[in-house]
C-alpha cells in the first residue's frame, strides 16, 4: 500500500456447502519513507581534547529506529567503518579531523545511511600573548592593545580587565573586542579572557598571563650641555641633549641655524645624543628627540636653542717689550698680550722661548724677571673657551749686560794754570748701550752744566772746582750712575821770572850761579837752560833752578821753565848775559922795594889790570894779604 490500508480476508473452506468466514480487518499503516536526516551539529569545529555529541535525525519510517555510528577519513559513509554506538546520540572526541555518519533501521526493517558530517578538530585554544608586548608609553599616550589568541575555533570572544597586580582576571572588566586602547596616567597591569565559537565539550575560555604597561613621566627636552658655551674659532665642541621621562630608547634629530627660535633652525645635523659642532660664528643649536614608546599620539619634544658663541682663535702676542736689554741687577717687568680667545685668560710664564720650563707662582698677565745672565721668557695663555684653548708665544730674550758702573774721572785731580783748558774723561764701563752722559759742576750730580753730555767734558775754569758726572745706559728701566768727584785745582799763570843775578859781569876763568826765578804754574818745576837768550841752544844737564856757568866770552843764558800742571805749561826766560872782562891781575906795588929814613912816610901805589871795573882795594901790613891796614882801601 502506499497510504494506510485496512485489510481483511475471507475464508471458504471446502464442504460440500463451502462455508466462507471473513476475518477481521487489519490495517497495513503505510509511514513515510524511512529518511536519515543530517547529523547535528553539523559540520562542526572543536578544539583538540574536547568531546561533541552527534545526534542523528531520521525521519519517516516506522519507530522505534535502531542506531549504528560510523567514523572514519572518507566522506562517504559507506568508507567509514570503525563501528561505534548504538544510540540516537553518539559523544566523540577526535584529535584530528573525523567523518562521522549512522545507520538507521526502523521497526519496519528499513535500514538508511546518513551523510557523512566531518567534524574538524583544531588545535587546543591559547590565550597568546598581548602586542605589543611589555608597551611602554608616556604619560598623556595611548596605546591599542591586541589580544593574540591562537587555536581554538574561531570566531574568538572577549573580555579585558585592567588590575594594579598580576592577578587576572579582576573584578574590573573593561572592553570585548580584540584590541582595547587605553591610556593609562600609571602603570597597569591587562589580562583578557578570550573563549572560542567550538561546539565540543567542555566550553574552552583561557585567560592570558596579565602583562604591563608601563607609563612613563611625559618625554622632555631637557636643556643642551654645555649652556651657552663659548668656543675659539677652529674649535669643535661636543653638545649633549639631555632628555628625560618619556621611554627610552630616545632618536634624535639635530638643528643649526641663526636663530634661538628652534623651529626656524632648519640645517640638520646628526641623529645623536651628542652633536659634535665647529661653528665659524655665533651660532644657535637644538634637537628633536622622539622616544621609544609605541603609545600615540607619537612622543616628541623640541630643546630649547642653545647659542655656541664664536671668539677668534687664540693667539698668544709678542710680549712688551720686545728683545730687552738691562743691566744686571735691575728687573724688567714683561707684559702678555694675547688676543682672540675667550677670556678671562689664565697664564703661566716660562725660562725658556719654547713654554717648556714653566717658572713657579708666575701665573699672572704680567711677570717681573731679574735675571743675571741673558735668558728667553716665553708665556703659555689659556683662554675660558668651554674647551680651554692654550698657546704657546714667541719666546723674547732679554739681554743682561753687566752693571752700569760711573768710574772715576780722568785726569784725577788734575792742577792746572789759570787759563789753561783741561779735558776731563768719563770712564763708564758696563750697563746697556749707548750710555748718555752728563756733566755737573759739584761732587754729587746736583748742578748740571749746560750742553756738557759727551763723554769728556773740556772746561778752562779760573777757580779751583769740583767735577762729576752721571752715566746713563739705554737699559729698557735706564739705570744712571753718578761717579765719584774730581777736583781741579787751578794755579797762578805760570811765570818764568828773570834769571839772577841780571846781566853779572865776571872775570875771565870765574864761574857764576845763575838763579831761575819763575812764580805760579803748578810745583814742582822742571828747568832747562840755554847758552842763548831764546832758549834754543840746550846745556846738557843743566836742569835745576840755579846754573853755574864759566863762559869765556861774554854770553847770554835763559831757561825754560815747566811745570806741573795735569797739561803742563813751559816758558821761556828773557836773557841774562854774562860779560866776561879780562882776568884781574895784581901788579907790584911801586916803587918797587924802596927804602925810607924812619920817620919818613911813602906812597905806595897799587897796578891791577884786566878784572871788572870798578875795582876795590885793601892794603895788608904783610906780603900775604893777611894782616889788614884798617881804612886802608
Amino acid at each position: 500500500p502506499t497510504s494506510t490500508t485496512a485489510y481483511s480476508y475471507k475464508a471458504t473452506d471446502s464442504a460440500f456447502t463451502p462455508a466462507s468466514q471473513c476475518s477481521l480487518g487489519n490495517t497495513v499503516t503505510v509511514a513515510p519513507t524511512l529518511i536519515v536526516g543530517a547529523i547535528t551539529p553539523s559540520i562542526p569545529s572543536i578544539d583538540n581534547a574536547q568531546s561533541i555529541i552527534l545526534t542523528a535525525h531520521p525521519t519517516g519510517g516506522v519507530t522505534p529506529y535502531s542506531f549504528q555510528w560510523h567514523s572514519g577519513t572518507s566522506a562517504t559513509c559507506t568508507s567509514d567503518t570503525t563501528t561505534l554506538g548504538t544510540s540516537a546520540t553518539q559523544t566523540v572526541s577526535p584529535t584530528a579531523n573525523t567523518y562521522y555518519c549512522y545507520t538507521a533501521t526502523d521497526a519496519a526493517s528499513s535500514t538508511q545511511s546518513s551523510p557523512t558530517d566531518l567534524v574538524t578538530v583544531n588545535s587546543i585554544l591559547v590565550a597568546g600573548t598581548v602586542t605589543p608586548s611589555s608597551p611602554a608609553i608616556d604619560n598623556g599616550q595611548s596605546v591599542t592593545l591586541t589580544a593574540n589568541p591562537s587555536g581554538g575555533t574561531n570566531p574568538y570572544r572577549y573580555q579585558w580587565y585592567l588590575s594594579t597586580n598580576t592577578v587576572c582576571p579582576s573584578s574590573a572588566s573593561i572592553a570585548t573586542t580584540a584590541n582595547l586602547l587605553v591610556s593609562p596616567t600609571t602603570s597597569t597591569y591587562y589580562c583578557y579572557t578570550v573563549t572560542d565559537s567550538s561546539n565540543g565539550n567542555p566550553a574552552l575560555s583561557v585567560t592570558s598571563a596579565a602583562f604591563l604597561v608601563t607609563v612613563n613621566p611625559a618625554l622632555a627636552a631637557g636643556p643642551i650641555t654645555p649652556s651657552s658655551p663659548t668656543v675659539d674659532k677652529g674649535q669643535s665642541i661636543t653638545l649633549t641633549a639631555n632628555s628625560s621621562g618619556g621611554t627610552t630608547p630616545y632618536q634624535y634629530q639635530w638643528y643649526s641655524g641663526l636663530s634661538p627660535t628652534c623651529s626656524v633652525d632648519t640645517t640638520q645635523l646628526g641623529t645623536a645624543s651628542t652633536q659634535m659642532v665647529s661653528p665659524t660664528s655665533l651660532t644657535y643649536y637644538c634637537y628633536r628627540v622622539t622616544d621609544g614608546s609605541i603609545g600615540g599620539p607619537t612622543a616628541s619634544a623640541t630643546s630649547v636653542t642653545d647659542l655656541v658663541a664664536v671668539s677668534p682663535a687664540l693667539v698668544a702676542d709678542a710680549m712688551a717689550p720686545p728683545s730687552p736689554s738691562i743691566d744686571n741687577g735691575q728687573s724688567i717687568a714683561f707684559t702678555a698680550k694675547p688676543s682672540g680667545g675667550s677670556g678671562p685668560y689664565s697664564y703661566q710664564w716660562y725660562s725658556d722661548g719654547t713654554c717648556t720650563v714653566p717658572i713657579p707662582s708666575a701665573t699672572s698677565s704680567t711677570y717681573t724677571a731679574s735675571p743675571s745672565s741673558t735668558t728667553s721668557y716665553a708665556y703659555k695663555v689659556s683662554d675660558s673657551a668651554y674647551s680651554p684653548s692654550s698657546v704657546c708665544s714667541q719666546g723674547n730674550t732679554v739681554t743682561v749686560n753687566s752693571a752700569l758702573i760711573a768710574g772715576p774721572i780722568s785726569p784725577l785731580n788734575p792742577t792746572i794754570d789759570n787759563g789753561q783748558t783741561i779735558t776731563l774723561t768719563s770712564h763708564a764701563s758696563g750697563g746697556t748701550p749707548s750710555l748718555s752722559y752728563q756733566w755737573y759742576l759739584d761732587g754729587t750730580c746736583g748742578t748740571s752744566i749746560l750742553g756738557a753730555n759727551l763723554s769728556t767734558y773740556t772746561t778752562s775754569p779760573t777757580v779751583t772746582g769740583i767735577y762729576s758726572y752721571k752715566v746713563a745706559d739705554s737699559a729698557f728701566s735706564p739705570s744712571s750712575q753718578c761717579s765719584v768727584q774730581d777736583t781741579v785745582t787751578v794755579a797762578s799763570v805760570l811765570a818764568a821770572g828773570a834769571v839772577t843775578p841780571v846781566s853779572p859781569k865776571i872775570d875771565n876763568g870765574q864761574s857764576i850761579t845763575l838763579t831761575a826765578n819763575p812764580s805760579g804754574g803748578v810745583t814742582p818745576y822742571a828747568y832747562q837752560w840755554y847758552s842763548d837768550g831764546t832758549c834754543t841752544s840746550a846745556i846738557s844737564i843743566a836742569v835745576s833752578s840755579t846754573y853755574n856757568a864759566s863762559p869765556t866770552a861774554t854770553t847770554t843764558y835763559s831757561y825754560k821753565i815747566t811745570d806741573s800742571a795735569t797739561s803742563p805749561v813751559a816758558l821761556c826766560s828773557g836773557g841774562d848775559t854774562i860779560t866776561v872782562n879780562p882776568a884781574l891781575l895784581a901788579a907790584a906795588p911801586s916803587p918797587s922795594s924802596p927804602m925810607i929814613d924812619a920817620g919818613h912816610s911813602i906812597v905806595l901805589a897799587s897796578h891791577p889790570s884786566g878784572g871788572t871795573p870798578p875795582l876795590s882795594y885793601q892794603w895788608y901790613i904783610d906780603g900775604t894779604c893777611s894782616t889788614l891796614i884798617p881804612s886802608a882801601t
